[in-house]
């Protein structure tokens, strides 16, 4: 019986210290984190190490640029969010990098340490915006009271001056990148939980400590748990500084690539950035091995002194032989519930604390990040509704008559939707659909050319419920030539579409506005090869967007099949108020036809 209780507390002796030793290790871990990589200092003075101002500078100038030459002058955007694009690009200088950055990272630091409860914000130089007046600036200005312009008459340079800030939450959600809120809160919960880990293990040591000395008789216990303890610190500090050089010169310049998925920089920079914040705490583990493994090894040294000296004399209870035994027991057995009620509460403490902020969300996204999820089919099918609504971008009246057509597939369950409706007197149309990406189609059968139409975009359908969205488009600005589309179908004898036949308008047959007089011609608008001149798609259809009025359409030789006989030119009559559809069955040659 005897052997089996020595053996049962060598293991639970063995036990004990290894767990000390490893929080004693997560405990100098948290100390070396929170002075390095969980520092907002750090982090600013490797901004200046690695000209992260002048990096940011030039990505954004250069993003902002390439959006401005993209859509400078687009038929899409009108005169003031032309402006307005002009605007932030002149907007963005040095001194306003720096400042979003030092702020953004403070602010961010303050967040995961639970200081503020919001993202920063991100701060905008207007005052150092270029003045440009607006066309209405006078002094007789129709103004309020304080003798400020309204919105509806300022213009961009004017609203845009009065914006100082940007919530950077804002932008995350207007952008559909939920996902980073949520890895933001992630490392919220690890700067949390980082507070509470040197407490907390300073508190399981003791106990750990206290429980050893509850179990050991001799001092010879004592000193090889303490051994064992150190020497484990000691070797997961080792074997942490390893892995940290390996990740550091090993591992992260393979993989910096996939880093430079997520971060708009340069792949140098961001290699000697992230080296410089595992490099300071791969060192400081190497250390710490060194440190913690020549302790363990004076400890064992030590043992060897105080081999026969009992326990009741290292913790100095001067007592009679009677009650020793009774006395170094009690004392032992209070501290060890002292010190368990004081770990109960901080632990109590931590989950209350842990649930008030609402972490236990971010362990569920967590835990089923990587879990299947059954989808089960809802018996209103209408969870995700899309309603497009149009505009008039002059006065905000509804455009009705527009067709919008709506095509795609849903993620789960995979689904194809090809759907076609027209904006009510209210400008909206809605389309029941699923989650996914759909292709967005404009056309106009009725009145073609009274607004300019954009161009076929992907919408991402993500949001349960109804997702409103609204299009502002422009009247064309000379409304008087109507135009229309006329659509020409080939087929072969199969009733198969045949595509790549160029076809185009030959001239000798006018318009109504070069057959009437009256009206007053416009060359320019016949050099157009965009409206004269057209090649049949995957569907066999060349589709001719012209003028009101009768043309002679001449198929080109060139790029016609050789199996098939040229149809004869065709005229065609082309109205604003629909789109006209011609359909050409192609015949195969003589000879090819009487081949058995």
């Amino acid at each position: 019986m005897k052997i089996f209780y020595s053996l049962a507390k060598k293991i639970i002796l063995y036990i004990t210290s290894c767990l000390a030793g490893i929080c004693l290790f997560l405990g100098l871990i948290s100390l070396g984190l929170n002075s390095t990589v969980m520092d907002s200092d750090f982090h600013g003075k490797l901004f200046e190490k690695n000209s992260i101002y002048t990096e940011v500078h030039n990505e954004v100038k250069n993003l902002l640029h390439s959006i401005f030459t993209d859509y400078n002058d687009s038929p899409q955007l009108n005169e003031q969010q032309n402006e307005i694009f002009y605007l932030l690009q002149e907007s963005i200088s040095p001194n306003m990098i720096r400042t979003n950055l030092d702020s953004i990272r403070e602010g961010l630091f303050k967040y995961f340490r639970g200081d503020i409860n919001f993202l920063p914000d991100i701060r905008l130089d207007t005052d150092s915006l270029p003045n440009i007046p607006s066309q209405d600036d006078n002094p007789q200005d129709v103004s309020d009271k304080k003798g400020v312009k309204s919105l509806e008459t300022a213009d961009p340079g004017q609203v845009l001056s009065k914006i100082k800030r940007v919530s950077l939450t804002a932008v995350l959600r207007s952008i559909n990148r939920s996902d980073i809120l949520d890895q933001l809160l992630s490392v919220k919960l690890f700067y949390f939980i980082n507070g509470y880990v040197s407490r907390i293990f300073i508190l399981v040591i003791t106990v750990l400590f206290l429980l050893a000395l509850l179990l050991s008789k001799k001092p010879k216990d004592v000193i090889e748990w303490l051994f064992a303890s150190f020497i484990t610190t000691g070797l997961f500090n080792l074997l942490t500084a390893v892995f940290g050089l390996v990740l550091c010169y090993k591992v992260v310049p393979e993989n910096i690539d996939k880093f430079a998925m997520f971060i708009p920089l340069e792949f140098e920079v961001i290699l000697a950035y992230i080296q410089d914040c595992i490099l300071p705490i791969s060192l400081y583990c190497m250390v710490l091995a060194i440190l913690t493994l020549i302790m363990s090894f004076c400890i064992l040294s030590l043992g060897r002194i105080v081999n026969k000296v009992s326990v009741s004399k290292i913790i100095k209870i001067k007592i009679s032989d009677k009650y020793r035994k009774i006395a170094e027991y009690s004392t032992l057995a209070v501290l060890f519930v002292f010190f368990t009620g004081l770990l109960s509460f901080n632990v109590y403490s931590f989950k209350k604390e842990f649930v008030s902020r609402n972490f236990t969300s971010v362990i569920s996204k967590l835990t089923s990040a990587n879990a299947y999820t059954e989808v089960v089919s809802a018996k209103d099918d209408t969870i995700y509704t899309l309603q497009v609504k149009l505009v008039n971008s002059k006065d905000n009246s509804p455009i009705s008559g527009i067709q919008i057509s709506v095509s795609g597939k849903t993620d789960t369950p995979e689904k194809y939707h090809n759907l076609t409706n027209i904006t009510d007197e209210t400008g909206s149309v809605k389309f029941t659909l699923g989650k996914g990406t759909f292709r967005l189609e404009f056309s106009s059968p009725h009145k073609p050319a009274e607004y300019l139409l954009p161009s076929p975009f992907l919408f991402d359908l993500q949001s349960v419920g109804t997702t409103i969205l609204t299009v502002n488009l422009d009247e064309y600005k000379d409304s008087s030539k109507k135009t229309g589309i006329t659509e020409i179908e080939f087929l072969d004898e199969n009733n198969l579409p045949v595509e790549k036949i160029e076809l185009y308008v030959d001239n000798t047959e006018k318009s109504q506005e070069d057959r009437d007089p009256s009206i007053e011609k416009d060359d320019e608008s016949l050099k157009d090869p965009d409206k004269y001149c057209s090649v049949t798609n995957e569907e066999g259809i060349a589709v001719l967007k012209l003028p009101e009025g009768s043309y002679n359409v001449t198929i080109s030789p060139d790029k016609f099949p050789k199996d098939y006989t040229i149809p004869e030119s065709l005229v065609i009559n082309c109205s604003a108020d629909l789109t006209t559809r011609y359909t050409i069955r192609l015949a195969k040659k003589q000879s090819e036809a009487s081949t058995p």
